[in-house]
């Protein structure tokens, strides 16, 4: 009896300590190294999302991270990397390591690594900027009863990341040739630039408006 007791307690003593260590497993949080692409070397763009931005929002997540480094676009390392995981958004953070044990909103798992999915404005390693939107404002100065779109234009603003408005007159050269080139059948109207097409709204611009050639959407008043 004693030996069976004993016996009883070492199994109850060993179960105890593998749930410990289960416990211990789950709570543990997963160890991968996290390496950034920057892309100050390679343009300008103050309203690009920025490498720090995505490095802090990898940092947010239960993970571990044991090793991490922050690379300049044209370095060799950087180029590898961008050509084995298909990287076509930068800056980028790719984190390797433990990733099966990892979720991080705004990563998508490629291969052995979770890559930034970078919101736009971002760059393209060729260097072309994405996502910034330019709006012109073909406005009809004789037309006192139409209506006035530069409301449309401040909530576009609040939805996108607006490079540059520009107003013109429909009887104005620049005015008249915009009409006809993107065959604008509503005035007064807004010219969206492609570049909203990296945003989810572009598709209901695109219900409401028109899509004009080169991905362009054209808004009229009603």
């Amino acid at each position: 009896i004693v030996v069976f007791q004993a016996f009883q307690a070492y199994t109850l003593s060993q179960k105890l300590d593998d749930m410990a260590a289960e416990a211990q497993e789950l709570n543990r949080l997963p160890a991968v190294q996290l390496t950034a692409i920057s892309v100050e070397s390679l343009v300008d763009c103050e309203q690009c999302t920025t490498v720090d931005a995505l490095i802090s929002g990898a940092e947010k997540a239960r993970i571990n991270i044991t090793k991490s480094a922050v690379l300049k676009v044209n370095d060799a390392r950087s180029q590898e990397l961008i050509d084995k995981y298909d990287i076509a958004r930068l800056p980028a953070v790719i984190i390797t390591g433990e990733i099966d044990k990892v979720t991080i909103t705004g990563f998508t798992k490629v291969n052995d690594a979770l890559i930034s999915q970078t919101p736009p404005p971002y760059v393209l390693p060729t260097g072309k900027i994405r996502g910034l939107v330019s709006l012109t404002y073909v406005n009809v100065s004789s037309c006192k009863e139409c209506p006035d779109l530069m409301g449309v234009v401040q909530q576009l603003r609040s939805q996108v990341k607006v490079e540059d408005v520009k107003v013109v007159d429909f009887i104005s050269s620049d005015g008249n040739e915009i009409v006809k080139e993107f065959s604008m059948l509503r005035l007064p109207g807004i010219l969206v630039s492609a570049d909203v097409n990296e945003y989810p709204i572009a598709a209901q611009l695109a219900q409401v408006g028109s899509v004009k050639k080169d991905g362009f959407i054209a808004l009229g008043a009603n």
